[in-house]
């Protein structure tokens, strides 16, 4: 997985390695190139509606003691 996009993910409280294994290869692919060809910024604003329930199916696990 792309370094950025998996420090993007871990900004938005959501596991990297866990929503690696939770996504088939072909959604990691979409998400990726996504990132790419958005850039940060407007991926974000476009994919919003993901992180809440990849924060519920993948969190950080400092984030499961609070």
């Amino acid at each position: 997985m792309e370094e950025a996009f998996a420090a993007f993910l871990r900004e938005k409280r959501i596991d990297p390695t866990k929503w690696a294994q939770g996504l088939s290869e072909a959604e990691k692919t979409i998400h990726l190139e996504a990132f790419r060809a958005l850039g940060r910024k407007a991926y974000e604003q476009r994919y919003l509606f993901y992180f809440n329930r990849w924060r519920k199916l993948y969190p950080l696990s400092e984030d499961l003691s609070v």
